[in-house]
Parts: C-alpha cells; sequence; structure tokens
C-alpha cells in the first residue's frame, strides 16, 4: 500500500476497528488487481463513510434480460477478435463450439460461412 492509502484507511476509524480494518484489507486485495493499492482505489469508502448509498445507473428491466444481454457482449467481441471464426472465438470464451452456435442462434448473431462467401466469389 501506498502512505497516502495508509492514511486515507486509518483517517475515520477508530483504533477498536481491528477487525473491521483486517476484513477492509481483504477486500481490497481482491478488488484491486494492481501491485500496489493507491488511494484513488478507495473511492467506493466514500459512500460508506457518508451513510450515502452510491447510485448505480442500471436501466430498468428483469434479470433474464439483463444477464442476456451481459453474455451477449462477449460472444459479439470473441467473434470480431477472430474475424467471424467460429471455433476460435469458442475457445476465446472457454466454450465448445455447440454452446456457442447456440448463443449465436439466441441472440440472432449472423456469421458469414466460409463456404458460401468461396463459393460467392467463383460466380
Amino acid at each position: 500500500m501506498t502512505s497516502n492509502t495508509r492514511l486515507r484507511l486509518s483517517s475515520g476509524r477508530s483504533a477498536s476497528g481491528v477487525r473491521s480494518m483486517r476484513r477492509l484489507r481483504r477486500m481490497i486485495a481482491v478488488m484491486v488487481r494492481g501491485e500496489y493499492v493507491h488511494a484513488t482505489d478507495l473511492a467506493f469508502l466514500e459512500g460508506e463513510r457518508s451513510g450515502i448509498d452510491p447510485v448505480i445507473d442500471w436501466p430498468d428491466e428483469d434479470l433474464p434480460s439483463a444477464l442476456a444481454r451481459l453474455e451477449e457482449m462477449p460472444v459479439r467481441r470473441a467473434l470480431a477478435h477472430s474475424n467471424d471464426n467460429r471455433t476460435d472465438a469458442a475457445r476465446r470464451l472457454n466454450v465448445n463450439r455447440q454452446l456457442l452456435y447456440a448463443k449465436l442462434k439466441r441472440y440472432g448473431i449472423e456469421v458469414a460461412d466460409e463456404k458460401n462467401i468461396e463459393g460467392g466469389e467463383g460466380e
């Protein structure tokens, strides 16, 4: 932790909150992916100290719709990164091809078939 981080963690905390501090450090270690934890990584503590719940701007939709939107994004991204190669996209997503094909059908994602492209050029 940087010195600013230690200072920010210690401000507003009582000396009797040793267990809370240990729990907070474990939580921060999981949340922050970098080698060091910086004071800016602790922005989520501001809402906790002020007693105000942080506002998350999330569209009003049911859980299945939200999960479907969330699931569709990496499928489209994997296809884009693999130049519509479904085998490579499935590998990138760490799923088998049959599952990828089912997702493509579910979300109405059409991928150009290589055989049709080659056959169309010769005509």
